[in-house]
């Protein structure tokens, strides 16, 4: 019986045995005992079949990528009787949003790998999904080791830096390069790279780390490259979150990982200005050694701090 309304198999054995049960024998049943003698006799008995949790890997997205610093939602399509529960991770156990069906992100900032797992009194079953930062534009901040500033060195940086992004040109639909901006006292550069398709920062990031550590930016010390994390040109691809409840619990992940990328950048900035402190102590005449990079490829020697251009 459904609804009210009687429906489905009909059995005079007593007792009815189903046999291999399903999931889909759950429901109420209507039985009626009737001898000829007096008015028939009849109950209703619920079945509730209980199967373990199980997450539906058919309608699961095992990678998703985001625009930096946009908000985008992870799914966990599963089923089980009992209903069952959900932690993802990593996440901070005590926001409730840790424990729901689909995990909203408030500001993605690195590529990331969380992990669903549901679970009921009968089972549990874990999958994974793969968050990559990706857009058709990519802003990326790269510190370079240089001597004191003086007019008109920036153009010539930035001059000399344009030709090395052409280890791009013919690889994923490369577009173009917009400088945003040079920082002269400590030699952080903020570009942007276009492309004609979005493209995954990790990809690009390698592509230039590689060429640093293969010293194809020529005499420029390459100390850090890292994926730029503020406003910079507008992306086309931007991914906005559904979910089923308007209540959900919003959590901003990722804030740490975000604070990270900060420190890496501003560390090889601070290390930086201290070793060129100590070599003007060392050698006041400037004929000292530009200093090796904390990351990629070998700074070459300079007889003069400002010959590195």
């Amino acid at each position: 019986m459904e609804n009210g309304n009687f429906g489905g198999e009909v059995s005079f054995e007593n007792p009815w045995v189903i046999e291999n049960v399903s999931r889909n024998d759950t429901g109420t049943y209507y039985c009626t005992a009737n001898n000829g003698v007096g008015n028939p006799v009849s109950r209703l008995l619920h079945v509730d079949v209980t199967y373990p949790a199980k997450i539906v890997a058919s309608r699961h997205k095992r990678e998703q990528e985001v625009a930096t610093q946009q908000r985008v939602s992870l799914d966990c399509p599963a089923e089980g009787n009992p209903k069952p529960t959900y932690t993802w991770t990593p996440c901070d156990p005590q926001q409730s949003v840790c424990h729901e069906s689909t995990l909203i992100i408030l500001e993605a900032v690195m590529d990331t790998n969380y992990s669903c797992t549901v679970e009921n009194l009968l089972g549990s079953d874990t999958i994974n999904t793969s968050l990559f930062i990706a857009s058709d534009v990519i802003n990326v901040t790269m510190v370079i080791a240089r001597g004191d500033c003086t007019d008109g060195e920036d153009n010539q940086l930035w001059e000399k830096l344009s030709k090395k992004i052409e280890i791009f040109t013919g690889k994923l639909g490369y577009e173009s390069l917009e400088q945003k901006n040079i920082r002269c006292d400590s030699g952080i550069v903020n570009l942007a790279l276009k492309f004609s398709s979005t493209v995954r920062e990790s990809v690009v990031l390698s592509i230039l780390r590689d060429a640093a550590n293969n010293e194809k930016f020529g005499d420029l010390c390459v100390m850090a490259i890292t994926g730029t994390r503020d406003t910079g040109i507008p992306a086309t691809m931007a991914t906005t979150p559904t979910s089923s409840s308007d209540n959900t619990t919003l959590i901003i992940l990722g804030v740490v990982s975000g604070v990270v990328v900060v420190l890496a950048v501003a560390g090889a900035v601070a290390w930086y200005v201290y070793r060129k402190g100590k070599c003007k102590k060392r050698d006041p005449k400037g004929e000292c050694f530009t200093l090796e990079p904390l990351y990629y490829g070998r700074c070459k020697k300079s007889r003069q701090r400002n010959s590195t251009f």
